[in-house]
């Protein structure tokens, strides 16, 4: 028996649907030719009868496009996307394809995934999980590398991050009670009273600080901004940095 049938709405001119006569559910077809209406129709009885064999013709014809098309993983979609990065992205892009939570897809043809595989994947519930997975889908997407997209656009996760703050002065405390090196003591206290990124503080230099006028100068890696701190300690590796008083652009 026949999962699904062919109607047409009282107008003659009219789209046709699917019923399901199961469901009872009716979709559109998105076409007002009966022959090729029909054709559909036929299609998924078919596909209902004998998946394995529909996705096997499904490759044949795949293939003629693109040989490639029915054997690519998702490790190679990841692997062109490093290959189009540079410098810092690069690098995120290659821990990202890293994380645990791809393993089971890597290996995986985009053709035979389906969502379950995805979801499974997001399941992880990290946000640097579901941003990576949503753009090599997205890449496979604009590359025609995927038929058609495997999660629905509006179906993706919103992807919420988790609130951030700075650390509390008995926060930072702790940090340098646990801490026994006295040279990275030092560098907590250096940013916890000039407020600046590991990074661009670790890439200070002795030209950077003018100790005549008392004032440090900040190049934020994010921006290349240049900034000023007035009143910066009298030496980093003292027991005590004094507060810093104001932050001014030169």
């Amino acid at each position: 028996m026949k999962r699904y049938c062919l109607i047409r709405r009282n107008d003659r001119q009219g789209a046709f649907y699917s019923h399901d006569l199961t469901t009872g559910k009716r979709k559109s077809l998105g076409t007002k030719d009966r022959e090729e209406a029909e054709r559909l129709i036929n299609a998924k009885n078919d596909a209902l009868k004998q998946p394995h064999f529909n996705l096997q013709l499904a490759k044949v014809y795949l293939s003629g496009a693109d040989e490639k098309l029915i054997k690519r993983t998702w490790a190679e979609v990841f692997d062109s996307r490093i290959e189009m990065s540079h410098g810092v992205s690069r690098a995120r892009w290659v821990t990202a394809k890293k994380d645990k939570a791809f393993a089971p897809i890597l290996e995986k043809r985009l053709i035979e995934t389906t969502a379950d595989d995805l979801l499974q994947v997001l399941k992880v519930n990290k946000v640097s999980t579901t941003i990576h997975l949503r753009k090599i889908h997205n890449l496979a997407l604009d590359m025609d590398w995927l038929p058609r997209g495997i999660i629905p656009k509006r179906r993706w996760p919103a992807v919420v991050y988790q609130e951030k703050r700075a650390i509390t002065l008995e926060e930072h405390n702790k940090i340098l009670a646990g801490e026994q090196n006295p040279e990275w003591k030092a560098f907590y206290r250096l940013l916890w009273h000039v407020g600046g990124s590991q990074s661009d503080i670790a890439c200070l230099n002795a030209e950077d600080v003018n100790w005549e006028e008392k004032i440090i100068i900040i190049a934020p890696g994010y921006t290349w901004d240049r900034c000023a701190v007035s009143n910066p300690p009298q030496a980093v590796s003292s027991s005590l940095l004094p507060t810093i008083l104001c932050i001014e652009a030169l």
